[in-house]
């Protein structure tokens, strides 16, 4: 048995030139500051370590990635935490990690490709699209898949020392909080992750998932993912699937969300990751791609911030994937802005509530035309950019909105995979701060509508022209759609996915941790906690409020709590 105290956990660290001119978007995590208790370092006793395998054999088969799962190679992996209190039933309490290992297994079969091994395709020049370039593939039931690493620990902690109730976060004295652990203490080591640093890859298991149990005899679930097989909305399918798995198992019925239940839980996953590739537009296979598409997709709001370009230092191929060389490189990106993003800055991790009725004020403001969610976000947007003190400033800033492609392209909700883009909202300084001119009361109506105009320009048509541009690229992993730092906020949305409707037996989650990288200039969303389970229509996605992910530099993150036009 293993007992260690984890004095300072980093989840990826590398330094400055790594994170700059490598891959930016490793999954890095700094201590951050807590409004709610003091920082605490816990104890943490691994109980036991497994790795599980589908219930249900497959044939070994080995699957091509899409386009867009081959951008996000090097993306932090999409991770949760679902923190539960202690079941009223003492028989479920004493074996839940026993049950959801059991139910695990069996909720892989429907996903065997979860347990299997991800590796860089050999670049064949004169291949198809999922030959070249050093595309992604997975392969499955094979006698060498590295499994699914399923991991239980200890905590000597109560739930009430690290996460506060629901209901307390609710109130004007904790609408602005933190978790008061570090957010790698409830997860398993990431550097296991595949491809989290680039270079020669071992074989490593693509799903690391941690279940902590606390003095309470409440749980935490943390799930970490390689970005290229789940975005936000296929970690929920899953954990949906599980849920229900496991409440089979234990022979209860799934308890019905009360707020926007999506269906995908009752669906089939589908794993078909070559479907969207179908949806480019134009001959992906030829030699040569479109010019007349390469415009379309070129015109699009999408920055193209490279690492690779201009050349580091030393070997001018480092990073490529194996059988690629700089020379391949035919439409190199622009240089990644490195003046905005000062690593060094103590940064800060807050988590805002916004009630129903302040959300309703929010959309009001916005005006006609936007819908709730884009007004949410402009008003945030607003408010950082104020606490960033660029209220005056008539620079460039940018907004960098990372949105999913299903319901653009046709594709189910079930379908798996991490088909999404980001669109660059940018505009001055000053009037990404929400001032109307002469004016010093906030104005977000221009804000939102400038996203709601920036969204709408990813049409269907458009995407699949942005398909047909990426499926060309040597190593489109090297771009960045996005940036961090004073001037940029990157902004993923966990919204409509039902993360609360995932019950293991207990009473809803006391609370659902959307992890992002915990550095200046990471926004994220997702809908309120329910007050309750019960049976009743539909509800409107936000009728619970909405909690917002904010990390930015210390003294803005106190300037953004100060300002009292964010309630």
């Amino acid at each position: 048995m293993e007992r260690r105290r984890r004095s300072n956990p980093r989840w990826h660290e590398p330094c400055i030139l790594s994170i700059l001119s490598i891959s930016p978007i490793y999954y890095l995590h700094e201590q951050s500051v807590s409004t709610y208790g003091k920082m605490t370092q816990p104890d943490i006793e691994i109980i036991d370590s497994a790795i599980l395998f589908p219930a249900q054999n497959s044939e070994e088969t080995t699957t091509p990635l899409s386009i867009l799962d081959a951008t996000v190679t090097h993306y932090a992996p999409c991770a949760a935490i679902w923190f539960f209190d202690a079941p009223a039933n003492k028989s479920t309490e004493s074996n839940w990690s026993k049950h959801l290992k059991k139910s695990l297994e069996k909720t892989l079969s429907s996903f065997p490709h979860l347990a299997g091994e991800l590796s860089i395709v050999k670049h064949i020049p004169d291949g198809d699209h999922t030959e070249r370039f050093g595309r992604l593939q997975i392969t499955h039931g094979a006698p060498t898949d590295p499994g699914v690493e399923f991991s239980t620990a200890r905590c000597a902690l109560t739930l009430d020392v690290v996460v506060p109730t629901a209901s307390q976060r609710k109130t004007a004295e904790v609408n602005a909080w933190n978790l008061s652990c570090p957010v790698p203490t409830f997860f398993a080591d990431a550097l296991k992750l595949p491809f989290i640093i680039p270079g020669p890859q071992k074989r490593a298991p693509p799903v690391l998932i941690r279940v902590t149990e606390f003095a309470c005899g409440g749980i935490s679930i943390g799930v970490l993912i390689a970005h290229c097989l789940a975005d936000a909305q296929t970690l929920s399918v899953f954990m949906h699937r599980w849920s229900r798995e496991h409440a089979s198992l234990m022979k209860t019925e799934v308890s019905p969300s009360q707020f926007d239940v999506s269906s995908t839980s009752q669906e089939q996953p589908l794993f078909n990751p070559q479907l969207l590739d179908t949806r480019a537009a134009g001959d992906i296979d030829a030699p040569m791609p479109d010019e007349s598409i390469l415009a379309r997709s070129r015109s699009l709001p999408s920055t193209r911030y490279d690492w690779f370009y201009p050349a580091a230092d030393g070997d001018p191929d480092r990073y490529l994937p194996p059988g690629l060389t700089r020379d391949m490189v035919k439409s190199p990106g622009e240089p990644m802005p490195k003046s905005d993003w000062d690593h060094t800055v103590p940064k800060a991790h807050v988590k805002l509530h916004f009630s129903v009725e302040q959300i309703q004020r929010i959309w009001e403001k916005a005006g006609k035309g936007v819908s709730r969610h884009d007004a949410i976000l402009a008003h945030v947007w607003s408010a950082i950019n104020r606490a960033r003190g660029l209220d005056g400033d008539e620079r460039e800033v940018a907004l960098h909105v990372i949105f999913g492609l299903r319901r653009r392209l046709g594709l189910p909700e079930t379908f798996l995979g991490s088909p999404i883009l980001s669109a660059s909202v940018r505009l001055s300084g000053a009037d990404a701060s929400g001032r109307s001119s002469g004016s010093s009361s906030p104005a977000t109506s221009s804000v939102a509508s400038k996203i709601y105009s920036t969204l709408s320009l990813y049409s269907e048509d458009a995407v699949k022209a942005r398909l047909h541009d990426l499926c060309f690229e040597c190593a489109p992993q090297r771009f960045w759609e996005g940036y961090l730092g004073a001037r940029h906020v990157i902004f993923s949305s966990w919204a409509h996915l039902d993360m609360y409707g995932v019950d293991f037996g207990g009473e809803v989650a006391r609370h659902v941790e959307v992890c992002m990288p915990e550095q200046d200039g990471m926004v994220s969303l997702i809908d309120g906690r329910p007050r309750e389970r019960r049976d009743e229509e539909r509800r409107h996605w936000c009728d619970d409020g909405v909690d917002v992910g904010v990390t930015l530099a210390v003294d803005a993150i106190e300037r953004l709590k100060a300002d009292s036009v964010l309630w």
